[in-house]
């Protein structure tokens, strides 16, 4: 099945919702989620300062509301 983009959207916004249960901001691996595209559709993608734990690891699903969630090990973001 396809994902579109309206479907993913309202995955990523769950997500996010989730994840402030979940997880300290200031202790969070994760530090940016958005959307991607490939050949199945949209998809959630979130980035990620470290690997996780293996405690975080298990609050990190691989799907959210049907949407594949991706996730990229990026480090810190930094504006110039």
């Amino acid at each position: 099945m396809t994902t579109t983009i309206d479907q993913a959207r309202a995955a990523k916004k769950a997500f996010q919702t989730r994840l402030a249960a979940d997880f300290n901001p200031a202790a969070s691996p994760v530090n940016g989620i958005g959307l991607g595209h490939d050949n199945d559709g949209y998809y959630v993608s979130v980035g990620l300062l470290r690997d996780p734990t293996p405690a975080e690891k298990r609050k990190l699903p691989e799907t959210c509301d049907g949407v594949s969630v991706k996730y990229h090990k990026t480090g810190p973001v930094i504006a110039y």
